[in-house]
């Protein structure tokens, strides 16, 4: 899936194999968690930015690396 745009639904299972809330993961990627919540309903389109910030959110985790922030604009 990398370099590829997520869907809502992708989005929101990589999330929750991650075992984080959506506050959570607004925190680590220092956007508001509103915008999460729209990525996940689909109201706010996930561009390759915001695909690109989850999966390199999933590959720390799997790597056993603590995620840092993944810094992108605020939607």
């Amino acid at each position: 899936m990398k370099n590829r745009k997520m869907t809502k639904d992708q989005y929101r299972a990589a999330r929750l194999r991650l075992g984080l809330t959506q506050v959570e993961v607004a925190r680590l990627m220092g956007v508001h968690e509103i915008t999460i919540c729209r990525r996940e309903s689909g109201i706010l389109l996930i561009d390759s930015e915001a695909s690109a910030a989850m999966q390199n959110l999933v590959e720390m985790v799997r790597a056993g690396k603590s995620p840092g922030v993944a810094k992108q604009g605020i939607t």
